[in-house]
């Protein structure tokens, strides 16, 4: 659906440039909620413009069901760029306009007749749940409403793709789950593939099946959520598991943190290891979430000073688990 190769941007500054990507491959399936999650300054939104060709790449390839966005004609460009609909922070509604007009506004750009445009503003509205506020200003709704109208407004074309940047930031916490569930109902019913770009694990958490992890304008870890999850150095268990710091260690102690998924009982396999191994394990601290349907968990395990941690640990990676000795 969407791949990115060797990819780069690079800014010229006075004496010398930044580089914004730096060599980034990414691979994005028809109809994944896929997430770009890094910290400020990891080049989540020169990656948004440039999949946008809003900004052009310095060198590499994006493409788009088969389309090379990087080499296609202007014109082409412009036609294709209809097949990407942009959800923002800050929602950017026209503010003399109504929430119709405003989702009517790209389907006037395009040349769409009055009456096409009429029923399609009102089936998109009823779709994200506003059909009853066509005739509001901006003023009159909440953050919340404007996000949707923002959304409609994104559909308007019929995209195959919405990029969302930030789209949720700028909201409180209900009203972030409403904008998520959402994104993920217009997934399911509409097939659109979805790229959320943020800074929030929680929003991750929440609605992506693909992750991307950004740092310093490079791809560190990508794939399926739960196995970037689950990986101790893409630090995104730690983030989204955290567990309370260990304080002093108790004398004589070592410990081992296992992350797990709900089809592993941390009951069995921590019983099983000290019938195994013949020790004594203690639990020192331990951190449950839901993600993706599944309850997703970490464990502080204690052991002995004296016990070798490297047959357990190997185990534990045997029955699928994941692991890090401290």
């Amino acid at each position: 659906m969407i791949t990115l190769s060797s990819l780069r941007k690079v800014y010229p500054v006075a004496g010398g440039e930044i580089v914004a990507l730096d060599t980034v491959d990414l691979e994005v399936g028809r109809g994944a909620i896929f997430g770009v999650v890094g910290p400020s300054g990891a080049g989540k939104s020169t990656l948004v413009r440039c999949l946008a060709m809003l900004d052009r790449p310095t060198s590499g390839k994006i493409i788009v069901n088969d389309e090379d966005f990087t080499s296609t004609s202007a014109r082409k460009l412009r036609r294709a760029r209809h097949r990407i609909g942009m959800v923002f922070q800050h929602v950017n509604l026209l503010e003399n306009r109504t929430a119709a007009k405003n989702v009517s506004y790209p389907l006037e750009i395009a040349g769409v007749p009055a009456a096409a445009r009429q029923k399609r503003v009102a089936e998109l509205l009823a779709l994200v749940g506003l059909a009853d506020r066509g005739g509001s200003y901006p003023a009159q709704l909440s953050g919340g409403q404007k996000q949707r109208v923002g959304i409609a407004r994104a559909l308007a074309n019929d995209p195959d793709v919405l990029l969302c940047d930030e789209p949720t930031s700028a909201l409180d916490p209900t009203t972030t789950a409403e904008i998520l569930t959402l994104l993920k109902d217009l997934r399911d019913r509409l097939g659109v593939t979805i790229i959320i770009i943020t800074h929030e694990m929680s929003v991750v958490k929440q609605v992506c099946d693909h992750v991307a992890v950004l740092e310093a304008g490079r791809i560190a870890y990508s794939g399926p959520l739960l196995d970037v999850i689950g990986d101790p150095d893409s630090g995104m268990a730690s983030a989204l598991l955290p567990l309370p710091a260990a304080g002093t260690p108790t004398a004589g102690r070592r410990s081992i943190t296992v992350t797990f998924s709900s089809a592993k009982s941390p009951a069995d396999f921590v019983s099983t290891l000290a019938r195994r191994f013949d020790v004594d394990i203690a639990i020192e601290a331990a951190s449950v979430e839901p993600v993706q349907g599944n309850s997703l968990g970490r464990l502080r395990l204690g052991l002995d000073h004296e016990v070798d941690p490297a047959p357990i640990v190997e185990y534990l990676q045997e029955l699928g688990l994941w692991v890090e000795a401290a």
